[in-house]
């Protein structure tokens, strides 16, 4: 009596035991019928557990019928072997791990759910997956080292970059793999930002790949992580631009060169035709007065008419070559002394229309290159065109100053005025500013000259 009450007492502890397990425990017999499940269980599958008791357990949940696990319990009960098996559940319509516990009497099923272990397993998978891909798809090159600079991770594009397949680089040095690199920036930078723990970005050339790589290395203690960028023809078209820019450069330097040589060619003309031959007409009066001092009140009269002729072309020459002062005197104020020291009054009118021009929007050299355009051009017209009205109109506005200078004068052949010495330097003066030149003539019709060029903040 007292062997049957301790071995109640024993069930009934081990029932609560039981059923206190946070798993589910479920027990058929050889027949598959059911014959235990405890609280989890009953949770787990939804079902009062009256209602499955001794029922059998596939007409109960055919659903589950040559699915993993009715192979799994069929092979535990046949051999007799434990078994631990994890797949997701027809039924419970989640993901479980079950440990099968076979004996002559039955089956013994543990299972309890996995769901968020393995959806969280696939997560972290998938973002590998996605991450992986990412880097990928991306157009710049990207590794990770460790602390030793041995590979954990190349993508594609690196693998396109440095000619390898990336996967072959992975678990090798990266010194080993591109000795050559020893000594570089690169392996400086890479030195650097582990050393000293901080983001580093760098420019450096890779003579055996004929690459030009810029590197972006952020670095962590457990290693280096680089973006790098390939600018190989991004730099070649650097050195085409520079080497455009110092041609280009090269030769507006000739052709300052040369409209300095052509300026001192003219002023030696002008000395040589008009004040030379001024001197040197007052040279041989003055000496037929050794023979003939009865000439003197003919011949002094000539010679300070001469001398005053000298004196009026010589203040006409200085004031060509001397830089206006653009410091203390308006653009304006100095075209307006230019126009008036350059044209007789009664023979050309000249009108000049610059009532909305700003020219604090031009820099002191901008204004230079006007000045000494308009000077060109004046010269021209004073020359050749026996003009008698000119008119000159200067604006400033649109991001563009535009001077336009035109006469009624005789005009001339548009090929030909192309040629001409003083438009050359007009058009090299523009091109200094990136301005251009635009002409209008024709013989007998006048003569207008536009020029313009970009301003830009002083």
């Amino acid at each position: 009596m007292k062997k049957s009450t301790h071995s109640t007492t024993s069930e009934k502890k081990l029932r609560r035991i039981l059923e206190n397990i946070r798993d589910g425990i479920l027990v058929t017999d050889p027949d598959w019928l059911i014959v235990y499940i405890n609280q989890a269980a009953e949770k787990m599958l939804d079902r009062p557990r009256e209602a499955l008791l001794e029922k059998n357990i596939w007409s109960e949940f055919p659903e589950a019928i040559n699915k993993t696990f009715h192979h799994a319990y069929q092979v535990a009960m046949e051999k007799q072997e434990s078994m631990v098996i994890e797949d997701y559940s027809q039924v419970l319509k989640k993901w479980i791990q079950v440990v099968i516990f076979p004996s002559p009497d039955g089956l013994s099923i543990h299972f309890h759910d996995t769901t968020k272990e393995r959806l969280s397993e696939l997560e972290v998978k998938a973002s590998k997956v996605k991450y992986s891909e990412l880097l990928d798809r991306i157009t710049d090159g990207f590794i990770a080292l460790d602390k030793n600079f041995y590979y954990t991770y190349a993508n594609k594009k690196i693998g396109e970059l440095v000619q390898r397949n990336p996967a072959s680089l992975i678990g090798k040095n990266v010194w080993e793999e591109f000795p050559d690199a020893i000594g570089s920036y690169t392996h400086k930078a890479f030195q650097t930002a582990m050393t000293e723990q901080r983001f580093i970005s760098n420019i450096d050339y890779y003579e055996p790949l004929d690459l030009w790589q810029e590197n972006h290395i952020y670095p962590s203690p457990e290693g280096l992580t680089v973006f790098i960028k390939d600018i190989t023809e991004r730099k070649k078209l650097e050195k085409e631009l520079l080497e455009s820019e110092r041609a280009q450069q090269q030769q507006l330097t000739y052709r300052v060169i040369e409209a300095q040589e052509q300026e001192r060619s003219k002023l030696g003309q002008e000395l040589h035709d008009n004040i030379n031959q001024l001197v040197t007409a007052s040279k041989l009066k003055l000496s037929l007065l050794r023979k003939q001092p009865e000439l003197l009140p003919e011949i002094l009269p000539a010679c300070i008419n001469h001398l005053e002729m000298v004196i009026a072309e010589n203040r006409k020459l200085s004031h060509s070559l001397i830089t206006p002062d653009l410091e203390n005197g308006s653009l304006i104020q100095q075209l307006i002394f230019l126009t008036e020291s350059m044209f007789q009054s009664g023979i050309t009118e000249v009108k000049m229309q610059a009532h909305t021009f700003d020219e604090t929007l031009l820099s002191k050299a901008q204004k230079l290159a006007i000045y000494r355009i308009t000077q060109e051009q004046y010269t021209n017209i004073v020359k050749y065109a026996g003009a008698s009205l000119v008119t000159c109109r200067l604006e400033a506005e649109n991001g563009l100053f535009i001077m336009t200078i035109a006469d009624n004068g005789r005009g001339s052949d548009f090929n030909t005025s192309e040629k001409g010495i003083g438009i050359r330097n007009i058009k090299n003066r523009l091109e200094l500013f990136g301005g251009t030149l635009v002409i209008h003539t024709k013989p007998e019709q006048g003569f207008s000259l536009t020029c313009q060029f970009p301003l830009t903040r002083r």
